[in-house]
């Protein structure tokens, strides 16, 4: 078996983030609603809410970092995400690649 046959596919979204009042979290998660399903962790969280803990990793020099702050147009950024208190399984390698606004996971 190839090695890029054992790969997971690559996911191209585009990210827009906005910042939003707290009094519009209500409205917005009525009209979403029927849209939307709680994820496993959600549904078994106390509140329906959970942490997520993440491990970012950078060179020596914190290139990945810079290159962030700075904006740089394409880069690229690896952290370790877990769910919940994080200390059990399982754990969720990500290498993340950004040009513009388009973000490859």
């Amino acid at each position: 078996m190839s090695v890029s046959a054992q790969l997971p596919p690559v996911k191209e979204r585009y990210e827009i983030k906005y910042l939003r009042p707290r009094a519009l979290i209500e409205p917005i998660t009525r009209f979403i609603s029927p849209y939307c399903s709680m994820d496993a962790f959600s549904a078994r969280a106390k509140e329906r809410f959970y942490l997520v803990n993440s491990l970012y990793f950078d060179t020596r020099g914190l290139e990945f970092l810079k290159q962030r702050l700075w904006g740089k147009e394409s880069r690229f950024n690896t952290r370790t995400r877990a769910y919940g208190t994080g200390d059990a399984p399982p754990y969720f390698l990500e290498i993340k690649h950004k040009t513009g606004t388009c973000v490859k996971k």
